[in-house]
């Protein structure tokens, strides 16, 4: 197979991401002190998926795996009765959402992404998940 040249699609990859980003925020500070419904827990869930996928397919592994992290924790809460993020959790993902920002600033200027290892290893750790590096 012949691999897929992904330059000319880094700039909307850049747009879309920082999209998906801002409504991650958004959505994440209205979970705090809430229950929240399952249409609220999407609006965080399906941003953080389509920044998984999207980070993998551009060659963004690292940045892709993040987002994993924080898909695996809100499919992990979705799909339990109590649908409850603690302070602590939302705080680990507006960190993992900042650092996500900052990968896409160092991939948009110097097409490289950031060694995010060791803020994928504490995210794991403190929500509690797992996600193993793609190869």
């Amino acid at each position: 197979m012949t691999p897929f040249d992904t330059s000319a699609y880094k700039e909307l990859y850049i747009s879309t991401a920082r999209d998906y980003l801002a409504s991650m925020e958004t959505h994440l500070q209205r979970l705090v002190g809430v229950r929240p419904d399952r249409e609220l827990m999407d609006s965080v869930l399906i941003p953080a998926h389509s920044l998984k996928s999207q980070g993998y397919v551009m060659g963004y592994m690292l940045t892709g795996r993040l987002a994993a992290v924080l898909e695996k924790k809100l499919l992990e809460l979705k799909n339990t009765q109590s649908l409850l993020l603690t302070d602590h959790d939302i705080t680990v993902m507006l960190t993992a959402v900042h650092e996500l920002r900052e990968s896409l600033t160092n991939i948009e200027r110097s097409s490289a992404e950031p060694d995010l290892t060791t803020i994928i290893n504490t995210a794991e750790k403190q929500l509690g998940v797992t996600v193993p590096p793609i190869i």
